[in-house]
């Protein structure tokens, strides 16, 4: 009887130790959740801090929004939709007064002239890898390194091979 009940309270120890040493993300990271209105199906596929203090996300879905007062209180964070119709945009990067977005096809950049929060230009600025309509076909990019180049990872297409050039190839921009 002793010999299982030590068994038991060691067991016990055990277990109640390995439960208090696991870690949750919020030991290393700290997390802001920001309420996501109705009608918006957030699915984020990029985060970029504007020089203003706004904060840019893109979705898978091509959508990107600029968040304003991101950090203030989460009822007075208001979203408005900078850009869509973007072909599943995978990163932002904000640099020389543009912001840069990685999507399928192409590496676009985009900017907001007259302050309304919305992109009015689109400039296309490398586009020099194709696409065959494989849902696998995802384009991964960077924030500019010290050269001030982006890489862009081309996903193949769960094969080896690919119908297109630059598949599963890292490209510099």
């Amino acid at each position: 009887m002793i010999k299982q009940l030590t068994h038991l309270t060691l067991l016990a120890g055990l277990t109640l130790g390995q439960a208090a040493a696991d870690p949750v993300e919020s030991d290393y990271y700290k997390i802001d959740a920001f309420p996501v209105p109705d009608g918006i199906v957030m699915e984020t596929s990029g985060i970029e801090m504007m020089p203003d203090g706004k904060l840019a996300i893109c979705s898978r879905r091509g959508d990107i929004y600029m968040l304003s007062n991101p950090y203030g209180d989460p009822d007075k964070i208001k979203w408005t939709l900078y850009a869509e119709g973007l072909h599943e945009p995978l990163n932002l990067a904000f640099t020389d007064g543009w912001l840069y977005c990685t999507q399928r096809g192409e590496l676009t950049r985009m900017k907001d002239v007259n302050g309304d929060d919305r992109a009015d230009i689109f400039e296309t600025v490398n586009d020099g890898w194709g696409i065959t309509g494989d849902y696998h076909e995802y384009a991964f990019g960077t924030r500019p390194d010290p050269n001030g180049d982006m890489w862009i990872v081309l996903c193949l297409t769960g094969s080896f091979s690919s119908q297109i050039d630059y598949r599963g190839w890292c490209v510099r921009v």
